[in-house]
């Protein structure tokens, strides 16, 4: 199997059906294919090194963490995006990292797009959470958007890309101009998150005529209720 690694070939009950799997595809992809699914790896194992290192780290230090990680990665190298294949990064912009402040201290990562007419390319890489629940959450949003749609209400929804890379981690992709539930209640001290204060006087003020807040206050209370809230991000209309 190469320098492929795949955390679910170490699963007790999976794992050989996983292997047979991974050995038929890689027995016919090709070389060029199995040389970028190799570098996809690497960089997912770097990501994952540096955010578990990130983590375990206080905070004073954090961020020299992420400003001494090893960038020779892509001295020699290209690599397309396992979260979008589409986008090509051919350096870290390192001084453009971050991390964030929740419990689980995800990494925000800034790669230089190789396309010199394209945009810098920010993901979230997350250790920790298992992010399949995420993704199987998305999904089911995506597929209740379409249905929404046909019957003619559009709820304006952004639905990001999340894909889990291994055991407990994986990458988020980060919708630039928004703000996280978090950020908007944190305002609000510890009991923010119990309120509709915060969020609604944050969507007034993005929206202070008596039209664009009407249209807003039913969007949040058409879909954003309870503890769905805390996965999503929020955007000035």
């Amino acid at each position: 199997l190469g320098n492929i690694r795949i955390d679910t070939l170490y699963d007790p009950k999976f794992g050989i059906r996983y292997e047979q799997i991974l050995g038929a595809f890689l027995s016919v992809c090709g070389k060029g294919l199995r040389e970028e699914l190799e570098k996809q790896t690497r960089l997912v194992l770097l990501f994952g090194m540096v955010a578990e290192k990130v983590k375990q780290t206080s905070v004073s230090g954090r961020q020299v963490c992420i400003l001494n990680v090893s960038i020779s990665f892509f001295l020699k190298n290209k690599c397309r995006l396992p979260l979008n294949p589409s986008l090509v990064a051919k350096e870290l912009n390192i001084k453009a990292c971050s991390f964030f402040s929740s419990n689980a201290v995800p990494l925000k990562i800034a790669l230089i797009n190789a396309d010199p007419l394209g945009e810098e390319i920010n993901v979230m890489f997350k250790v920790g959470e298992d992010l399949r629940q995420d993704m199987l959450a998305l999904q089911m949003i995506k597929i209740m958007d379409k249905i929404w749609l046909q019957e003619g209400l559009d709820l304006r929804m952004v639905i990001f890309k999340c894909l889990s890379t291994g055991k407990d981690r994986g990458m988020v992709e980060l919708v630039p101009a928004s703000e996280t539930l978090r950020k908007i209640q944190v305002e609000y001290g510890v009991t923010g998150s119990f309120k509709d204060k915060p969020l609604a006087e944050w969507l007034r003020k993005y929206n202070p005529t008596e039209e664009e807040y009407e249209k807003v206050t039913f969007f949040q209370y058409s879909f954003f209720e309870g503890p769905v809230l805390s996965g999503f991000n929020f955007y000035p209309c």
